[in-house]
């Protein structure tokens, strides 16, 4: 850490860091960690989302897979990981780019997937201990009916929709 920095909070792995800058005082968040996210679909061409019921807006929001990377964890392994938790699904990777997607606030980046998924079990699901969630599947319209909607998609499926549009033939 600069010694123009400080941490005026922290809490696990995450860090609100006072520093010094060109412009004045500027606080960011250290998440502690970098994340992955996957963009699943099936052999019929449908997303595999999650659904569940978020802090921030307290209703359900569709979110494609995603979660942290581990000590020890490759990007690619983590995303391996998070899916077969979160949705029971498992498919090879194709990694499409890695982005900083608050890099003016928040210290972290998200390591972005595809998948063809070719396997999926609901048994195989593996949800972290306090984590709730549904695994649903969207065609490409009723995903982009979702997204006009406004209200009920997480930001991340805009970003990992600009990937898979930008990085991939898919």
């Amino acid at each position: 850490m600069n010694t123009n920095q400080k941490v005026v909070y922290q809490s696990g792995l995450l860090s609100l860091i006072e520093m010094q800058t060109n412009r004045g005082k500027r606080v960011s968040l250290d998440m502690g960690g970098d994340a992955v996210l996957i963009i699943p679909r099936t052999k019929e061409g449908n997303y595999v989302l999650t659904v569940q019921t978020r802090h921030g807006k307290k209703e359900e929001v569709y979110e494609f897979p995603s979660g942290g990377i581990r000590d020890g964890e490759t990007p690619q392994d983590a995303a391996t990981r998070e899916l077969l938790e979160e949705t029971g699904a498992f498919g090879k990777m194709q990694f499409l780019t890695t982005t900083e997607p608050l890099s003016g606030l928040v210290k972290f980046k998200v390591h972005i997937f595809y998948s063809d998924i070719e396997t999926m079990s609901k048994e195989k699901m593996n949800l972290d201990k306090n984590e709730k969630l549904e695994t649903v599947e969207l065609s490409h319209d009723e995903l982009i009916t979702k997204i006009l909607s406004f209200n009920i998609i997480d930001g991340y499926i805009l970003l990992g929709l600009g990937a898979l549009f930008m990085f991939s033939d898919k």
